[in-house]
């Protein structure tokens, strides 16, 4: 489907609008303040965190801004694994959670 340059401007400038959404109405780039890896929200901003990638499976979660708050927050250690261990226990969950259903599907008897 050819497209003309006033539609792909108008694609490109969509895009670029939803990328920047959350820092408009987070207040621009978060400071030092807001990031701070020693304070006592630190361990609950790194679980929130995995938790929505957790949450990834059944929900569009914007993974590489989500991402770089964490490794921004926690460091590059703690917030790589957040990062890595938030998809692996929701991939794991809804793995498991159709493996039951499919049995079930399968044991059910089939008319016909």
């Amino acid at each position: 489907m050819p497209r003309n340059g006033r539609q792909i401007a108008s694609i490109i400038a969509s895009a670029v609008c939803v990328s920047s959404l959350p820092f408009l109405l987070g207040g621009g780039l978060p400071g030092e303040r807001r990031l701070s890896a020693n304070d006592d929200h630190a361990k609950r901003f790194g679980l929130a965190g995995a938790k929505l990638f957790a949450a990834d499976v059944q929900l569009p979660v914007p993974s590489g801004i989500v991402g770089a708050m964490l490794g921004a927050r926690l460091g590059f250690g703690a917030g790589f694994a957040a990062a890595f261990l938030g998809p692996t226990a929701g991939q794991s969950t809804a793995c498991f959670a159709r493996r039951g259903l499919l049995r079930q599907h399968d044991a059910e008897p089939r008319g016909g």
